[in-house]
C-alpha cells in the first residue's frame, strides 16, 4: 500500500458518485510524495559527490550551506508543505 493511499483516508467519495475527482487527488499526492522523496535522494547524492570531489579535505560549511539554501531545496521544501497542508485538511466528502 502507498504512503499516500493510507495519508489519504480522509478523503471519500459518496457511493454512487463520480470517483474521478478523489482518484486525481490521491495521484496528485502520491506524486507530490514521490518527488519530494526522489528529490531528498538527490540531495543526498549531490552532498555525496561534492565530499567525495572535495577529499581528504571537509566540506565547506559555506558551500554546504549554499547548496542547502539553493533555489532547488527551496522548490522542494514548498512542495512538502504543500503535501503535508493537503494530507492534513479535515475529512472530505466529493459528491459530483
Amino acid at each position: 500500500m502507498h504512503v499516500c493511499q493510507q495519508n489519504c483516508a480522509h478523503i471519500d467519495v459518496t457511493q454512487g458518485a463520480d470517483s474521478s475527482a478523489a482518484i486525481q487527488v490521491a495521484g496528485h499526492l502520491e506524486e507530490m510524495l514521490s518527488l519530494a522523496k526522489s528529490s531528498e535522494q538527490y540531495k543526498q547524492y549531490m552532498m555525496g559527490s561534492m565530499q567525495d570531489a572535495m577529499a581528504p579535505a571537509p566540506l565547506d560549511p559555506d558551500l554546504e550551506k549554499r547548496f542547502h539554501s539553493g533555489q532547488f531545496s527551496v522548490t522542494i521544501r514548498e512542495l512538502i508543505a504543500y503535501y503535508i497542508a493537503m494530507v492534513s485538511l479535515p475529512p472530505v466528502t466529493i459528491l459530483l
